[in-house]
């Protein structure tokens, strides 16, 4: 709650900063729409969606900061006790919101990326920029980006104002708010060193409690102290009594002390094994600490999240296990305790029965003196014959170190014991939180994998139109009869990582040269039908260049689109989920990645691809300009052309008429050869002119012909409206027809035949509808399209059908029908 009230102006100013910031970005946008300046402000829009983009993911990071100052958590039981709380209470809708708003906000921010591959693919295109399809896409781009600003804005209008409401509320209730603050700081903070600190003070008591215990068993069983010997002064006597006194108290040694000696030395040595045992077993534990819960809304690695998730469940099962061996040792402590009180006792009889032996010899020398040694009753001696090694038998009372010993690993044993049940109750928890998220890594994973798999699979097919283009290229130029072997230079040459290094792209050229000497030589010859071939030629390998040209264009768009696409793709998570697989005794277990997915995440294959094409932006052109050589002999023969075509009328022309047309294609000559040596070309041109005038003359002895009258025309206008199709055809029958057959071809998946159907011409984009119809057909089965044709209008040559339709499917790998 703290942390939430502490950031909170930061968070507020954040948010509407950036709510400006797309205002500003907004009002950027849309004089470009409003005036149609795509051609003027190209790289200015695309700048703006560069920086909308930035804003946006600025924004995501506040939200995501929101989330986290909440505590929000996805995990339904979490929910329900924060829910019951005053702060859950205050947060939970805001908590709500932000978390709805995320995956919005990064699909909005696919789209701007989207915008931007398809900008840089669209700026290595060469074809005019003023091509309907290319402006109206990048309209399209600017518009979604314009509306997704809008509903940007609203969302975080939303988030701020609900914000506001949540610091409200927190701040109405704080007493209560703090009050429970306090509690959980301190129950998360001092609880297990309360309950160490417990245990340690109750321990130490019951140590003291029961040495003192065992102390006073053993004053109470020890044997009665000895009177002291009352001396007379004279020594027979004295010493005789004292002999009395010591035959009486030898008996007792002589009873006692071997059996107690032997059991002290034996109990001893048995308690301090066990004790060794216990502490020995204690080292697989002697670390233990409760592990710390998850916390869903820190971000981990997949790799950390498997090997937490690993540890969380050997964790469990250590746990389980440790209960029984620490009840186990606790039990045995609780035996070796009462043994060490015995031991104590028995230690306690057996000092006292040396004090008894030492006042003996005490009392023996006060009366013979002390340099006197009596052989027959020396109690030295008498305690060496009854302890085996008595003069080196350790005296020291050993049962209390024992009682303090087991007495300390109980208290550890028992702090274990309290916490173990706490550690496995978190270490399952953190099982199933780690579990979940592992499988939001695994959708993010596959939703990634398969993004890579179609960018590169689109980038592949891009590449292959380009290369067929190209191929065709060298084939139609090689078939026209003007193409040469080149020595290439190096932008003739592209980067194949299928075939393995560089490789020729272009392996025949255009010869303008050739193909000048060609025509001027057929018409410098007089040799019409050759110069007709010649130009029948070299039309159509312009046309048919030119198509290459325009197919090749956009493919290279499209190329580079997916190429930005693959660079785009958060392939981190790819690289992470490899390393995730490689995790030893994993429970979680992440999908294998083959080394040709692996060598894509790490952009292998992306490096070598983007620089394939960068030196071929366009295919070569068999255009020449007018002022050419070639382009004026061009000129030449379309004039030839002309008067093939236009002579079989010249004779039925009047002299004025006639005159008209020599003297303009005299001018059409002159203005076409200025500055060109194309005489050969223009001396026979002159004579068949010649030739023309003298039959004209020959002919026109007698008045001229009038005019051919013009065509007949019907009552709507000429006859035959539409070249190809037959008067009096049913047009609405005829548009009918091709709805029907565009139906039936989506539903039999022949996208040769549907695309047969559609124009050149048409509005949007070509390639994009054919990518778009090839996933429909490779992702659904069984699909049904009916088309039903509201209205057909005719708008001058063109027909316009109002359609609508039903459609039915089956998803390939669900079966479930759509």
């Amino acid at each position: 709650m703290e942390e939430f009230l502490k950031a909170y102006p930061q968070r507020r100013a954040d948010l509407e900063r950036v709510y400006n910031d797309l205002e500003a970005l907004k009002q950027q946008l849309q004089p470009i729409l409003r005036k149609n300046l795509i051609k003027s402000t190209i790289t200015v829009g695309f700048e703006t969606v560069t920086k909308v983009k930035f804003a946006t993911g600025f924004a995501e990071a506040t939200v995501l900061g929101i989330i986290g100052s909440c505590g929000h958590e996805y995990a339904m039981d979490t929910l329900q006790q924060m829910a019951r709380s005053p702060y859950g209470r205050a947060v939970k809708k805001l908590s709500s919101d932000a978390s709805a708003i995320v995956p919005e906000m990064r699909k909005f921010q696919w789209e701007l990326s989207l915008s931007a591959g398809e900008y840089h693919g669209w700026l290595r295109m060469t074809s005019d920029v003023g091509e309907d399809d290319q402006i109206a896409m990048i309209y399209r781009r600017f518009k979604n980006t314009l509306d997704g600003i809008e509903k940007f804005q609203k969302r975080i209008d939303e988030i701020i104002a609900e914000l506001k409401v949540t610091k409200l509320k927190i701040e109405s209730e704080p007493p209560e708010l703090y009050k429970e603050n306090q509690l959980l700081v301190k129950r998360k903070g001092g609880l297990q060193t309360r309950l160490i600190n417990t245990l340690k003070e109750k321990k130490e008591k019951e140590i003291n409690e029961i040495v003192n215990e065992a102390n006073k068993k053993a004053d109470g069983s020890a044997p009665a102290a000895l009177p002291p010997l009352a001396l007379t002064g004279k020594a027979d006597a004295d010493y005789e009594a004292w002999a009395r006194k010591y035959d009486a108290a030898a008996a007792v040694f002589e009873k006692e002390m071997p059996p107690l000696a032997k059991s002290i030395i034996e109990e001893r040595e048995k308690i301090r094994l066990q004790l060794d045992d216990i502490t020995a077993k204690m080292a697989e534990f002697q670390y233990f600490e409760v592990p710390k819960e998850i916390d869903p809304a820190v971000p981990l690695s997949a790799e950390q999240i498997v090997e937490l998730h690993a540890g969380a469940k050997k964790g469990q099962e250590v746990f389980t296990r440790w209960i029984s061996t620490v009840s186990g040792l606790r039990a045995t402590l609780k035996s070796l305790i009462a043994a060490a009180t015995e031991l104590a006792v028995k230690e306690r009889r057996f000092t006292k029965l040396i004090e008894q032996g030492e006042q003996l010899e005490n009392e023996r020398v006060k009366i013979q003196g002390a340099g006197s040694v009596d052989q027959k009753r020396m109690i030295i001696w008498l305690f060496s014959r009854l302890v085996p090694g008595y003069v080196n038998f350790d005296r020291t009372s050993r049962g209390p170190d024992f009682l303090s010993t087991a007495s300390s690993l109980d208290t550890d044993l028992e702090r274990i014991d309290k916490l173990l049940p706490d550690a496995i109750q978190i270490s399952s928890k953190n099982e199933k939180t780690l579990a979940k998220m592992f499988e939001a890594k695994i959708k993010a994973y596959e939703a990634v994998s398969t993004q890579l798999d179609e960018y590169y699979t689109n980038m592949e097919n891009a590449f292959s139109q380009m290369e067929g283009s190209a191929a065709a290229f060298d084939k139609l130029v090689a078939a026209s009869g003007f193409g040469v072997k080149r020595n290439p230079p190096a932008s003739e040459f592209y980067y194949s990582t299928s075939k393995g290094g560089m490789t020729s792209i272009l392996s025949m050229t255009f010869d303008a040269n050739l193909f000048e000497r060609q025509l001027v030589d057929a018409m410098a010859n007089g040799n019409y039908e050759a110069a007709k071939k010649i130009m029948a030629s070299y039309e159509n390998l312009r046309k048919e260049s030119d198509l290459l040209n325009s197919k090749y264009t956009k493919a290279l768009a499209h190329y580079y689109y997916y190429v930005d696409g693959v660079k785009g793709l958060n392939r981190e998570i790819i690289s992470d989920m490899n390393a995730a697989s490689r995790v030893e005794n994993a429970y979680l277990r992440a999908p294998a990645m083959d080394d040709k997915t692996y060598q894509r995440v790490q952009g292998a294959g992306v490096a070598a691809y983007a620089k394939c094409f960068e030196t071929i932006p366009e295919l070569p052109s068999a255009a020449f300009e007018p002022s050419s050589r070639a382009g004026k002999a061009i000129a030449l023969y379309k004039i030839w052309e002309r008067i093939e075509k236009e002579r079989p009328g010249w004779s039925s022309l009047d002299k004025e008429s006639f005159n008209k047309n020599m003297e303009s294609i005299k001018a059409e000559m002159q203005s076409a050869t200025k500055g060109a040596n194309l005489d050969g070309v223009v001396g026979r041109l002159k004579a068949i002119l010649s030739r023309i005038e003298s039959d004209w003359s020959a002919k026109h002895k007698s008045p001229v012909t009038p005019p051919l009258a013009p065509p007949t025309m019907g009552p709507a206008g000429p006859q035959s409206p539409s070249p190809g199709i037959p008067p009096g055809t049913d047009y609405k029958q005829l548009v009918a027809e091709v709805v029907k057959k565009l139906s039936e071809a989506y539903e039999k998946k022949n996208a040769a035949a549907f695309l047969a159907l559609v124009s050149r011409d048409f509005i949007g984009n070509r390639s994009f509808l054919e990518d778009g119809i090839r996933r429909d057909f490779d992702t659904f089965d069984g699909i049904r399209l009916s088309m039903f044709l509201n209205r057909i209008e005719k708008r001058g040559a063109e027909f316009v059908a109002e359609t609508k339709w039903d459609k039915t499917q089956s998803v390939r790998k669900t079966g479930k029908q759509q």
